[in-house]
């Protein structure tokens, strides 16, 4: 079976591949409360809404930017869709922010940032709880680590696939979006879109700020 568009090659894989893609790719964090959300629109819309929801739910941020514009020939922009769900979920319209213009993860991050300037101001934004589908969850934080580096950054990935993440090899489409992921990060880390992060790192650090703020 080939991978859509790069025509990769997503046939038997080991196991030690499968849980080292697995540990590296699909990461998830510690959190703690947070300044605000930002959800990174894509494909599986309703887990982004669910998840980002969950969060609000529970106190972890009382703010939610919502980035991504039009994709394909949906009618509304990616924002605009998550925005859509996030108020039939129950989030309150004034704590809902749209930015529906990016086409890419970089650019969800540079014009987010922009919002934040405009709307809030940046200096009221020290920490981040990141939505994303959970294929690319690292790279979402090794985005953001480039493009706004003063914040600190934890991720609360969803997941669309409807089998646990370890088993994400088991699943063809989970499976074909894993390993596009696969391939871009090298490519990104050449181009000087994405900076590494330490999970252990972030863990330690919102495992902290839960106990003592």
């Amino acid at each position: 079976m080939s991978c859509e568009k790069k025509h990769i090659q997503c046939g038997k894989l080991s196991r030690e591949f499968q849980k080292a893609v697995e540990e590296y790719l699909l990461v998830e964090t510690e959190l703690a409360p947070a300044d605000i959300a930002v959800v990174f629109g894509s494909n599986g819309r309703k887990s982004l809404a669910e998840k980002a929801f969950e969060l609000y739910q529970k106190g972890l941020v009382k703010k939610i930017v919502v980035t991504g514009g039009y994709k394909g020939s949906f009618k509304k922009t990616e924002a605009e869709d998550i925005q859509a769900r996030l108020l039939n979920l129950g989030v309150r319209s004034n704590d809902i922010l749209i930015e529906n213009k990016s086409l890419n993860t970089g650019q969800n991050v540079v014009l987010t940032r922009q919002l934040i300037e405009k709307e809030i101001g940046l200096e009221k934004v020290g920490s981040i709880i990141a939505v994303g589908n959970v294929t690319a969850s690292r790279r979402f934080l090794m985005t953001l680590k480039k493009h706004w580096p003063e914040a600190f950054v934890m991720i609360a990935p969803a997941n669309p696939y409807n089998v646990p993440k370890n088993k994400w090899y088991k699943v063809d489409k989970f499976k074909c979006d894993v390993m596009n992921q696969y391939v871009k990060i090298p490519l990104y880390f050449e181009k000087g879109f994405i900076k590494e992060v330490d999970i252990s790192d972030i863990n330690r650090k919102a495992i902290q700020k839960r106990k003592f703020g």
